[in-house]
């Protein structure tokens, strides 16, 4: 960070500790969202998980916000947050998706045998 006094330093810290699960809302919502287009095509169970997976994004982050910073268009403090938030999509995201189908799969009723 720069040479910021103390309090003002306290202060940046927590909007970027604040800013990490925003990004992180922000994900699911445009990057998430689009899977409600699936409805008719998937059952109900598989829209939240598909949401999930399409929610993660860390190598475009990670790209975009270096050429951001390089550029001067971007502070490297909003830069870490941003992949922050990207990297915690990418651990996070998946196995709650995961998670999600497995709970699905066994609160369904089972299939009947053919007889």
């Amino acid at each position: 960070m720069h040479r910021l006094p103390c309090r003002n330093r306290i202060i940046l810290a927590i909007v970027l500790v604040v800013l990490l699960p925003v990004f992180l809302a922000c994900f699911l919502v445009v990057r998430g969202a689009p899977a409600l287009l699936a409805r008719s095509a998937l059952d109900r169970s598989a829209i939240v998980p598909l949401a999930l997976c399409s929610a993660t994004a860390l190598p475009l982050l990670v790209a975009v916000t270096r050429i951001a910073v390089e550029e001067g268009e971007l502070s490297g403090e909003i830069a870490a947050s941003l992949v922050g938030a990207g990297l915690v999509s990418v651990l996070v995201f998946p196995a709650a998706a995961v998670a999600l189908r497995r709970a699905a799969r066994s609160a369904a009723p089972p299939a009947e045998a053919p007889a």
